[in-house]
């Protein structure tokens, strides 16, 4: 099971295959890609600052985050 404490997600997307997950934010401003079927989770950045954007392109190959470091810029 995974466990993810919800009020720390500031963004989620879905990609258009449904296979995949991605979720900003997560406990020390994380971007985390969750595989749906494996349930296996890849850290991408970790303590970059607070994503508040995650989007995956049309085809699935690319991903766009957008957040703001840590000292505020």
């Amino acid at each position: 099971d995974i466990k993810v404490n919800l009020k720390q997600i500031n963004a989620i997307a879905f990609s258009p295959d449904g296979k995949m997950i991605a979720l900003g934010g997560l406990g020390e401003n994380n971007l985390i890609l969750l595989d749906v079927e494996t349930k296996k989770m890849q850290t991408l950045f970790k303590d970059f600052g607070s994503v508040s954007t995650v989007k995956f392109s049309k085809d699935g190959k690319s991903m766009l985050s957008v957040f703001s470091k840590k000292n505020g810029n």
